[in-house]
């Protein structure tokens, strides 16, 4: 269910889990850069992963100074970042959604030349990271890094050199079509996002960004390890899932409690994907094994 009575030309989603002491100031900082383009009409959305730590207060209070271009939605129940953004999309009512990872590591300002790539014919726009010094992305995150673009490129053959950055934007009609594609509900979303987009034969356009991740080392919300774990899993499931670009194994949604948005009270249902099997039991089982590694709990 969306709210038709305001149409912005972008909508931006920012997934978040435990933000509390920062989410106030990446709020202020994307609507400056927003508001600085002068032309480029928007909405905000905060998709909080079932924080329970105050995430969801401070960006309530943020946005009731923002006259409804912030809105602000939680989950029920812990989704990941997968999962917040694809069932997410559910609320966005720009002509295109741009991707924004909650603690800005890259440069805000490029949003609105994402934009316009997009508007050229471009169906999907892509960052590219350029590194700079500082936070707790070292040699051996980097070394992971290659290791895993490289499979992801093997694989399906992107065309694309990072996989994994969260900063991107895409038109609307493509990312309504991705709601019932997208199986992953974890890290490797970016990835497989781009997979399925390649699939359709849409035109991607990579933009190098300078990067930093503004975490000190230690502060990670998810172990790298877990994380990496979680993520090949995903490229195999994905890989053994498609021959010659046809899905040999089908779909199916299943219940995962809602989507609240605390703004204008409106609900929607969150679904997971998984592959098809009719025992329900089964599925929810592999959805708690998957959760427990890649966050060490199953709520």
């Amino acid at each position: 269910m969306r709210d038709n009575g305001y149409s912005p030309r972008i909508s931006v989603l920012i997934p978040t889990y435990k933000e509390k002491d920062s989410i106030s100031s990446t709020l202020e900082t994307v609507s400056r850069e927003l508001q600085a383009t002068g032309n480029l009409s928007y909405e905000i959305i905060v998709l909080d992963d079932h924080s329970c730590d105050g995430t969801v207060e401070e960006a309530l209070r943020y946005a009731e100074k923002c006259d409804g271009k912030i809105r602000v939605a939680e989950f029920s129940t812990r989704m990941g970042k997968g999962g917040s953004l694809r069932n997410g999309l559910r609320l966005a009512r720009g002509q295109i959604v741009v991707f924004l990872d909650a603690d800005l590591p890259v440069e805000v300002g490029r949003i609105a030349e994402m934009v316009r790539l997009v508007e050229r014919g471009y169906g999907l726009v892509v960052a590219k990271r350029v590194y700079l010094e500082g936070g707790s992305y070292g040699l051996s995150r980097r070394v992971l890094s290659l290791g895993f673009n490289g499979l992801v490129r093997a694989f399906f053959r992107t065309g694309v050199s990072d996989h994994q950055v969260g900063f991107k934007a895409i038109r609307i009609d493509i990312a309504n079509r991705l709601i019932d594609q997208v199986r992953t509900d974890g890290f490797f979303f970016d990835a497989e996002l781009i997979v399925q987009v390649k699939r359709m034969g849409v035109h991607i356009k990579v933009l190098d960004v300078l990067w930093r991740d503004k975490r000190m080392p230690g502060d990670s919300r998810i172990p790298p390890m877990r994380a990496l774990i979680t993520m090949l899993a995903d490229l195999v499931a994905l890989r053994v899932s498609f021959v010659n670009g046809k899905r040999l194994i089908k779909l199916r949604e299943d219940y995962a409690g809602v989507l609240r948005e605390l703004t204008n009270g409106v609900t929607v249902k969150a679904t997971r994907l998984y592959f098809s099997t009719r025992n329900r039991r089964f599925l929810r089982l592999l959805s708690k094994i998957y959760f427990l590694v890649l966050f060490g709990r199953t709520d």
